[in-house]
């Protein structure tokens, strides 16, 4: 999107030499998350350019869109409107087995005080998710990928430092158990 978000611009995601279309085919990707992508939550990928994608949160960068190979269509990758928000979306992925994996993409508020409280609520709705995919006990929680911008350094990859706020470091805390 535009840097206000109200317009698309399909060079960064079609570009023949730096677009993530480019990534997808040297890597051979099934699908990427893309947190922050300021995406109409209606999306409509160009006809032809070989995906299927899912925006939620609308032109803001408290929002993340999915998209994914078309070999791939709504039988093999399924989107989860019932899980996650603005700034979490979630997929289904079918293995030709049965095997079910549970991917969800993150765009989790900025650092600063002013963004905290929302932070908090997007980390207790991750967990809420987390409980549903698990079935609604929480006990047996297998096959779950998580990614994309949780916006905080955890103490634990940056030799024990934190700069985040106690509201951050309280609810991270509190999510790992």
């Amino acid at each position: 999107a535009c840097a206000s978000g109200a317009r698309m611009l399909w060079n960064p995601l079609l570009h023949k030499e730096y677009g993530l279309k480019t990534a997808f085919e040297y890597l051979q990707l099934d699908f990427a998350g893309l947190p922050a992508a300021r995406l109409s939550s209606d999306l409509k990928l160009p006809g032809g350019c070989g995906w299927y994608g899912c925006a939620h949160g609308g032109p803001s960068y408290h929002s993340c869109a999915v998209v994914w190979d078309h070999r791939l269509g709504g039988d093999i990758i399924v989107p989860q409107p019932d899980l996650g928000s603005a700034c979490r979306i979630w997929l289904l992925i079918l293995g030709a087995t049965g095997d079910k994996l549970y991917s969800c993409t993150v765009a989790f508020p900025t650092s600063g005080s002013h963004h905290d409280e929302r932070w908090v609520e997007e980390m207790a709705g991750l967990n809420a998710d987390l409980v549903k995919v698990a079935g609604g006990d929480g006990r047996q929680l297998n096959n779950v990928l998580i990614g994309g911008d949780f916006n905080f350094q955890p103490p634990e990859l940056n030799n024990g430092c934190c700069t985040d706020s106690v509201a951050r470091r309280s609810a991270w805390s509190e999510f790992r158990g």
